[in-house]
């Protein structure tokens, strides 16, 4: 095989995507949904709740969960909680149906959604952070950063310079904003709402080749909340610094995600193992994956058929 050296990409919003719009979980908690209560939960596959226990906190909880283990039945789960609460929703339900429908790469689903909040809710700090991310994915730069600059007043002046370091441009811009971004504080914001700001603050270092800061951030991110986005987006560091070894201890042989499953390949490829079992497993899987045009794993997938010897056609 050959050997290649690979680094994170110099456009870090999708591999952020998931932790910034996770974000809309600790305020979804508490909240019923309308429309939830009168559907037979039989129907749908998912069991009845208990009042206490509302289904809306059942989604927060399985977004969360998501933006832990990657695992996609989660979202399946989510749906089946969220379709028939879309009878009657409540903003808090459209912001559910914009988070599930962006982790599938369904941008514009996800967009309509969140437009519907903003229409009812427009100072809502988590559906202009959805927008904003949404905005970035899809190339909307302009209205991006219109929608973080948004933030200032609605949450706080940190999370709106963390959301703009994902969507400025020019190297003066985004040396300018990690100089800001390192002195500004992240005390009395919710964990995992300061981990997305110190994660948003490593990609940026990256960015501007200051690696000792980026880790320094990416670390103190993972030990607030250590979502698969930023894991993955700490091993793109790490494989920058050809520390391949490292890579391995770090995540574990039996990891099944593919955004972390994948990176670890590639650490073992630039090591010279056997990977060819690995391998053919995982083109198995992709190509099984395109033939469904199921692209939810669209990056992972791109790095698996460009580094690892796979053959998308």
């Amino acid at each position: 095989m050959t050997s290649r050296i690979y680094y994170p990409s110099a456009a870090p919003i999708l591999t952020a995507l998931t932790v910034l719009l996770a974000l809309a979980v600790p305020a979804a908690r508490g909240h019923s949904v309308a429309g939830g209560h009168g559907h037979e939960p039989g129907a749908h596959g998912h069991a009845h709740h208990t009042e206490a226990e509302a289904p809306a906190a059942d989604v927060a909880g399985l977004i969360k969960a998501y933006s832990i283990s990657g695992d996609d039945e989660l979202l399946t789960r989510g749906w089946r909680l969220v379709e028939p609460a879309l009878a009657e929703p409540t903003p808090q339900v459209w912001l559910h149906a914009a988070w599930l429908a962006q982790a599938q790469h369904r941008f514009r689903l996800a967009q309509s959604y969140v437009r519907q909040v903003l229409q009812v809710q427009p100072h809502n700090p988590q559906a202009q952070l959805l927008d904003a991310a949404i905005a970035g994915v899809t190339g909307d730069h302009g209205h991006a950063r219109k929608a973080c600059r948004k933030l200032t007043l609605s949450l706080s002046p940190v999370v709106a310079s963390a959301c703009l370091s994902r969507v400025v441009r020019t190297a003066d811009q985004q040396i300018a904003l990690l100089q800001r971004l390192k002195q500004m504080s992240t005390a009395g914001l919710e964990p995992s709402l300061a981990a997305w700001v110190h994660a948003s603050t490593a990609e940026l270092a990256v960015i501007c080749g200051d690696h000792k800061l980026a880790e320094q951030r990416f670390l103190q991110a993972l030990h607030i909340n250590p979502t698969v986005q930023i894991r993955a987006a700490y091993v793109d560091l790490l494989a920058s610094r050809a520390r391949h070894r490292e890579i391995i201890e770090y995540l574990s042989p039996d990891e099944s995600t593919p955004a972390l499953a994948v990176r670890r390949l590639m650490a073992l490829q630039q090591l010279n193992q056997d990977i060819n079992r690995q391998i053919d497993a995982f083109d198995r899987r992709f190509r099984d994956w395109i033939k469904h045009n199921d692209y939810r794993h669209a990056r992972e997938m791109g790095l698996f058929f460009l580094h690892l010897g796979g053959d998308a056609q």
